[in-house]
């Protein structure tokens, strides 16, 4: 469809295609492409008041503590002390410092606000015929039919009659994109006009671009950075020079010649057909140099344990693997002649009458001898298919000896532990223990359960006349209980199936009443005798503690007055 631009615009009005999200501004004579600063890209800057110190005048700008680099001074709101700055006037800025430079120092203790009003990039006008196309008929009677030569994008023409803008699909309709229709016929020599809306080029001086996407030719004059992301090219990219890293470049065409002053890293292989001729110094990867034509050179250094067929004439010095030189000028079979002195000799087998070596032998393989008498060994002796010993096996005398492994196998041994009673030791290498009765053994032998029954535990109490007296069911399990004047029972903790004694003195008359926790078999709490010196006796087992309330099951009382 059209843009449907609005009449009578006021210079500097803005409209906005919602459709394509593109929006122009009213210059007076042309609606100009506009593109106002993204509310996204409005940002506040922090907060440098705590820096003013009434001297310095030069501060950074940032937003959460990252650098902020703007265009301008006109791009900044900066408002100090509630009093908003002039750009340019008041202050100025370094983009490439990322800098404000107030004129007059601030005063410590000034308020600061500033703001970042985005990074929209102003754009230019576009080449002609790149935003717009227009195309005036003057018509004939009953004309209807109209040719727009430079063609046009459906949806995106206007079309006007004698000055007024003309409806797409009611007033004229959009044959094809080189023709339109007019749906009432033209009256002789009236004036029409035709609007093709297309944008095929952007001009900008200056500004930053989220995302920008080029198809066709894209020419950039001066300097263009590219974020970390770089930029993606699916044509060619052509340039006067290129400078900068090219490791990541795939595809390069070879080239006859390489000529470099500085040095020179090849990663993979190079083929070279011809002569190569190289410098005085050329260092090659571990993998080495693979020719196979001649080698040619006025010396040669280094390792040559890995050459073959080489003449034994042209060695001058060093050492030579002898199964890589055709002929060696010595004697090598017959005599031990040639053998003297300290060389190193490498053999496969020796065999010999007998040897005596004065210094230490080293065998990297197996010893096999039988019948042997006697074994001095300094170190460790590693037997992989055991010992067979007939006699005794002795330590020697003054040395501490350990032994070491599994002793599973052994008998007569006998092992004893240690007791201790209090932390007090009672004996060591025990190796019987004979448990008294209050001791239960549930199983014998490897793994057996030994309990052994506490000691019982007694706590003594004063019943004050019309205080609760509470019973410790955790520390003690025999509760003895001087009591006088009216004296209620009750207690704290326990744990279930645990058994518990009362004993009762009665010192002078007294009441005496037991809490809810307590049940008895009747339903109600015993009597107790009230009379001084009574002796009262009472009974019970834990039957639950915890959040769902203490219950104890406990016997009647029993008195022994």
């Amino acid at each position: 469809m059209a843009l449907n631009f609005p009449n009578n615009p006021g210079i500097g009005s803005v409209f906005t295609d919602t459709t394509a999200g593109f929006s122009y501004e009213w210059t007076g004579s042309v609606w100009k492409s506009f593109t106002p600063a993204a509310a996204s890209n409005i940002v506040v800057l922090d907060d440098i008041s705590s820096s003013f110190n009434n001297s310095t005048t030069t501060f950074n700008l940032t937003v959460d503590t990252v650098a902020q680099h703007p265009q301008n001074a006109q791009q900044l709101d900066i408002v100090l002390g509630g009093i908003s700055q002039s750009p340019g006037t008041d202050y100025t800025i370094n983009g490439t410092d990322g800098t404000i430079t107030f004129t007059t120092a601030p005063n410590d203790g000034l308020s600061f606000h500033g703001v970042i009003r985005g990074t929209a990039v102003a754009i230019d006008y576009a080449n002609s015929g790149n935003v717009a196309e227009k195309q005036s008929y003057t018509a004939t009677a009953g004309q209807t039919a109209f040719t727009f030569t430079a063609g046009y994008t459906t949806g995106y023409l206007d079309v006007f009659r004698n000055g007024i803008r003309l409806i797409s699909g009611t007033d004229f309709t959009e044959t094809n994109t080189t023709t339109f229709t007019l749906a009432e016929p033209a009256q002789v020599s009236d004036e029409i006009a035709a609007v093709g809306y297309k944008v095929a080029s952007l001009v900008s001086t200056s500004g930053q671009f989220q995302n920008l996407n080029i198809s066709g030719i894209g020419t950039i004059a001066g300097i263009t950075t590219a974020n970390a992301t770089g930029v993606n090219v699916t044509g060619v990219i052509t340039a006067t020079t290129f400078s900068g890293d090219g490791g990541g470049l795939t595809g390069v065409a070879s080239t006859d010649n390489i000529t470099t002053s500085t040095r020179a890293r090849f990663l993979n292989n190079i083929s070279v057909s011809g002569v190569s001729t190289l410098g005085s110094a050329t260092t090659i990867g571990g993998s080495g140099i693979n020719v196979t034509g001649v080698v040619t050179a006025t010396s040669f250094v280094g390792n040559g344990a890995n050459l073959t067929a080489l003449s034994g004439t042209a060695i001058a010095s060093g050492t030579v693997a002898a199964a890589r030189v055709a002929t060696l000028n010595q004697n090598t079979t017959g005599t031990a002649g040639g053998l003297s002195g300290t060389p190193d000799i490498a053999i496969n087998n020796v065999t010999g009458v007998a040897a005596t070596f004065t210094g230490n032998v080293t065998i990297g393989g197996t010893i096999s001898y039988e019948d042997v008498t006697n074994v001095d060994s300094l170190g460790i002796i590693t037997a992989r298919s055991g010992i067979e010993v007939s006699g005794i096996v002795t330590a020697r005398t003054g040395f501490a000896v350990t032994y070491y492994g599994d002793g599973s196998n052994l008998t007569g041994v006998v092992s004893g532990i240690g007791l201790s009673q209090a932390g007090a030791a009672r004996g060591t290498e025990i190796t019987s223990i004979n448990f008294a009765s209050g001791a239960t053994i549930t199983n014998t032998g490897a793994g057996a359960t030994i309990t052994i029954a506490v000691g019982v535990t007694t706590e003594a109490l004063s019943g004050t006349s019309g205080i609760t007296t509470f019973i410790d069911l955790d520390n003690a399990t025999d509760h003895e209980i001087t009591a006088s004047g009216i004296t209620t029972i009750s207690c704290t903790g326990g744990s279930k199936g645990d058994s518990h004694i009362i004993r009762i003195i009665n010192s002078g008359s007294a009441t005496i009443g037991f809490s809810t926790f307590f049940l008895f078999p009747s339903g109600s709490a015993p009597s107790i005798p009230t009379t001084s010196g009574t002796l009262s006796l009472v009974s019970f087992t834990v039957h639950r503690v915890g959040t769902a309330g203490t219950q104890l099951m406990a016997t009647s009382a029993t008195s022994f007055s």
